[in-house]
């Protein structure tokens, strides 16, 4: 009974084990990807210490925002908080309408656009209602470097 009962449990250990390290199937979301829960949590966490703007950063802020409002046919309806940004990798706060129509329009802009080259290839969105207590979507751009 003891060698039955090891056996199943090498077994289950062993299958955790493999399919923890295969790559879960990209959804595809607007014209970006869907985060996955871990990369929510660390952009949250990032998002815990208060990002310091330079004024490049600041304009460039500002120009996503428009882009993001003209892009639904609004004015000051989008506004976006830097989390992160560096050579590699951006994160942001969108807040927003929770239409998912308009989030994809909105996201199309900010994924596909680095600005310039302004923003690296790696750029992850968090998008809340305009009362920020609820995750209307979680987007990234579909290529991402390791």
């Amino acid at each position: 009974m003891k060698t039955i009962f090891k056996t199943l449990l090498v077994t289950l250990v062993l299958t955790l084990a493999v399919s923890c390290g295969e790559k879960q199937e990209v959804k595809e979301l607007g014209c970006g990807a869907e985060m996955s829960g871990y990369e929510v949590m660390d952009v949250k966490a990032l998002g815990n210490t208060p990002f310091i703007y330079s004024e490049e950063n600041r304009k460039l802020a500002l120009e996503m925002a428009d882009m993001a409002n003209k892009a639904m046919g609004a004015e000051d309806e989008i506004k976006i908080a830097f989390v992160k940004i560096d050579d590699k990798d951006f994160a942001a706060f969108v807040v927003g309408p929770a239409d998912v129509a308009e989030v994809e329009k909105i996201s199309c802009v900010l994924v596909n656009n680095d600005f310039g080259g302004r923003l690296p290839q790696n750029r992850k969105f968090l998008y809340y209602t305009e009362d920020h207590n609820t995750l209307v979507a979680a987007i990234k751009n579909k290529k991402q470097e390791e």
